[in-house]
C-alpha cells in the first residue's frame, strides 16, 4: 500500500479542523447516488485524547440547505440544522426544514462515536404535514412524531403517524397477460 497511518491505542491525539464544506459533494462520498443534498455547512472541530479514548468537540452547522430522495420524492428545502460534539457524542441540537409546500420537519437527536457498539443512536422528529412521499403514482401527507433509533447495524422507527392525504394512481394499462408456466414436481409425495 503506498499509503499507511498507524496510531497506538495510547498515542496522543490533536487536531482542529475548521472551514466550510459544499453539501452536494458530502452526497458523493457517502454515495448516496439516488439523493442530492445542497447548500454549505460550517465546521469547527477539535480532536484531543487518545486514540483509544478521543475526545472531539465542536460544532457543524448549515443553514439554507436542501434534500431530496429521487426514490421517495421527498423534498426538504431551507434546512438549518445545528450539531455539537462532545467526547464521543454528537448532538443534533435543532434541525428543521420545509417540505417546499406548507409543512415541515424537525428533528433533535444523539449519536456515539463507539464502533464497539456500532454508533448507537437516537433522532425524535416530527412531521408537520408533510408531503413526504412525492412521485408520479404516489402522493402521501403525514403529519404526527416519531423515532428514529439504533445502531448502524440495526435500526427502528416509529410513532403515531397520520396519513393526512394519500393519493395513488392507478395505471390505465395493466401489465400484459402473463405467460403460464407448467411446473413438474420431481420429489412430490410417493403414490399408491
Amino acid at each position: 500500500t503506498p499509503f499507511q497511518l498507524s496510531i497506538p491505542p495510547s498515542g496522543r491525539l490533536s487536531g482542529m479542523l475548521e472551514g466550510s464544506m459544499d453539501l452536494a459533494r458530502l452526497t458523493s462520498f457517502l454515495a448516496l447516488h439516488d439523493q442530492m443534498m445542497q447548500g454549505t455547512a460550517g465546521i469547527t472541530l477539535a480532536l484531543e485524547g487518545t486514540a483509544a479514548e478521543p475526545n472531539l468537540s465542536g460544532r457543524i452547522y448549515a443553514t439554507k440547505g436542501s434534500y431530496e430522495n429521487y426514490r421517495t420524492g421527498t423534498i426538504i428545502k431551507n434546512a438549518e440544522i445545528e450539531i455539537e460534539a462532545s467526547n464521543r457524542d454528537v448532538h443534533i441540537k435543532h434541525a428543521h426544514g420545509k417540505d417546499g409546500e406548507t409543512g415541515s420537519i424537525t428533528a433533535e437527536g444523539w449519536m456515539n462515536l463507539d464502533p464497539s457498539q456500532a454508533f448507537p443512536f437516537r433522532m425524535d422528529f416530527t412531521v408537520n404535514h408533510s408531503k413526504i412521499v412525492r412521485l408520479d403514482e404516489a402522493i402521501a401527507t403525514v403529519n404526527g412524531p416519531g423515532i428514529f433509533e439504533g445502531s448502524l447495524k440495526r435500526a427502528t422507527l416509529s410513532g403515531p403517524f397520520t396519513i393526512e392525504s394519500a393519493e395513488i394512481q392507478i395505471p390505465r394499462r395493466l401489465p400484459t397477460k402473463l405467460t403460464g408456466v407448467d411446473v413438474i414436481e420431481i420429489y412430490g409425495k410417493e403414490s399408491g
